[in-house]
């Protein structure tokens, strides 16, 4: 479970990365910062993918280690870090991400509006 995480978030930053060596700096100064929006996109979009499989890579650590889930003195300190952890995701999925995206495609509009003109 963990490697399969590991793995899926390896290749996405790969990717990540690879898209940033690719911005043509000799293009126009419009182009170069739509690729560049484009890529905060894809990062925010990267970000949220982590928060999502966060919780599969820690079952998995957990599973290596044979961690006893349900024990008695456990339960709490568990259910108190899921609790956290679910509240921040909920935050960040309901207000960051939604924010950083609308900035970000009302940024890509003012950029096509000024390439039209």
């Amino acid at each position: 479970m963990f490697g399969a995480v590991f793995i899926l978030i390896y290749y996405s930053s790969r990717r990540y990365y690879l898209l940033i060596s690719k911005i043509d700096f000799l293009n126009s100064i419009t182009l170069i910062k739509r690729n560049i929006i484009q890529l905060e996109k894809y990062k925010i979009k990267l970000k949220r993918l982590r928060y999502i499989l966060m919780p599969f890579g820690l079952i998995g650590i957990f599973i290596m280690e044979d961690f006893p889930f349900f024990s008695k003195e456990l339960i709490l300190p568990i259910f108190l870090k899921v609790l956290v952890m679910v509240l921040s995701i909920y935050f960040t999925f309901k207000y960051l991400i939604y924010e950083q995206f609308r900035k970000l495609d009302k940024e890509i509009d003012e950029l096509e509006k000024l390439e039209i003109e």
